[in-house]
């Protein structure tokens, strides 16, 4: 067996959130968990923003570890290091060596905090100079949430994962928070304000320097463009001349944020950065599902996994900036991210609707699509069976791909093609 197919027999059919397992493993490990660490929680965002932090800090000469999730493609590219995804190898050695050690203590992991660990593992052994961790859920329990961090980075919070999290944005962002560390800085994005309020709060009581973005940046001369998004930021520290080749207008405040992140960071650890080598970073990075043009056979696409409420309204306002108006629009989303809401958000901007019916058990079977479709009084649309899936995204002439990260996951395998 080899350790995809392990893995894969670790993936559970429920959540199963909580530090006690992590905690009972710690003291086994034969190394000490690294605490060079960035922890980055939110609802939207976590994944631009540590994809933009990364590559900042390469640019000014570090060796930065980075653990993300979900996968789009494959399993490889949760676990970076300097942009380059684990090989088959290190995750085989990484994999073995947890698997025989929890054997013999008798000692279980869940999927998720298994490739906590082996990413920390294979980050220690490799000596990076900082680790950015994605938080995979909430914060206070997650996986992640194990290690000791330098600095705490929270994205914009919205209602997302409600049956866990809390029913709402206040229980959300005290789950959110649970990141923030005794006397560890925190930076977050611009919050609603029942949000901050919690956030400064939590903040407080652990000694966290608050910094916010809002009252540490200025933002200027934004450009959104099909090409890309450009703006000026004025820090305490700089100003910086920004670009990116992704179009979502939410990109602004995730870059920026990484760009306070990592002048935070090198003013605590003394390494240099310099403008360059922050607009560089910017301008470098390339974050698969959010907001971008792609090329199917010559003809240019969009793809944007917007995957719940905050991420749909952040898309149809940088729709409605880009003038990408009647759009032939392919969608997907799992039952439990409310589809029917985000269908009524994204129909408006749309000259067809195609729906699809994937295989899979969190989806909603192609006859229940077909009721829902009806309930919320669709005209122009096509439910599109699985089987269908590959045919459909060379054949069908959809211009923009959203919903669910899985979906858009799937829809880059066939673009590979």
């Amino acid at each position: 067996m080899d350790a995809i197919s392990y893995l894969e027999l670790l993936k559970p059919s429920y959540m199963s959130l909580g530090l006690e397992r992590l905690e009972g493993v710690l003291k086994i490990l034969p190394f000490e968990i690294p605490s060079n660490n960035i922890i980055v929680a939110g609802t939207n965002g976590k994944g631009s923003t540590c994809a933009y932090l990364s590559s900042i800090l390469r640019k000014a000469g570090l060796k930065i570890g980075f653990f993300s999730s979900p996968h789009l493609i494959d399993l490889f590219e949760r676990i970076r290091i300097n942009d380059k995804p684990i090989d088959i190898d290190s995750l085989n050695k990484y994999t073995f060596l947890l698997k025989d050690l929890l054997e013999k203590n008798k000692k279980d992991l869940t999927f998720f905090e298994f490739l906590t660990i082996l990413s920390l593992w294979y980050f220690k052994e490799e000596e990076t100079d900082l680790n950015i961790l994605e938080v995979g859920l909430g914060g206070r329990l997650d996986a992640t949430n194990i290690a000791n961090s330098i600095l705490s980075m929270i994205t914009s919070i919205s209602f997302d994962h409600t049956n866990f999290l809390g029913k709402n944005l206040k229980s959300i962002a005290k789950e959110k928070a649970g990141i923030i560390k005794e006397k560890v800085p925190t930076i977050v994005a611009p919050q609603k304000k029942s949000v901050l309020e919690v956030l400064k709060e939590e903040a407080e009581k652990k000694s966290s320097s608050l910094i916010e973005l809002s009252k540490e940046a200025k933002i200027k001369n934004k450009s959104l463009l099909l090409e890309g998004l450009s703006f000026e930021l004025i820090t305490k520290k700089n100003k910086y001349n920004i670009f990116t080749s992704h179009l979502g207008l939410y990109q602004i405040e995730n870059s920026s944020l990484a760009i306070l992140a990592a002048e935070n960071l090198s003013e605590t650890l003394k390494f240099p950065l310099t403008p360059e080598a922050v607009e560089r970073g910017v301008a470098s990075t390339n974050w698969l599902g959010r907001l971008k043009k792609y090329n199917l056979n010559g003809k240019g696409i969009y793809l944007d996994g917007a995957h719940n409420i905050g991420g749909i309204v952040a898309l149809t306002n940088s729709i409605k900036k880009l003038k990408l108006n009647d759009l032939n629009i392919g969608f997907f989303a799992f039952k439990d991210k409310n589809p029917e809401k985000l269908i009524q958000k994204i129909v408006p901007f749309s000259k067809r609707l195609f729906i699809f019916s994937l295989n899979n058990e969190r989806a909603l079977k192609y006859e229940e699509w077909e009721i829902l479709c009806k309930k919320i009084g669709l005209k122009n649309y096509e439910i599109i069976k699985g089987e269908d899936f590959e045919k459909s995204i060379f054949e069908k002439n959809i211009q923009l791909y959203t919903g669910s990260l899985y979906f858009i996951g799937e829809v880059l395998k066939c673009l590979r093609k």
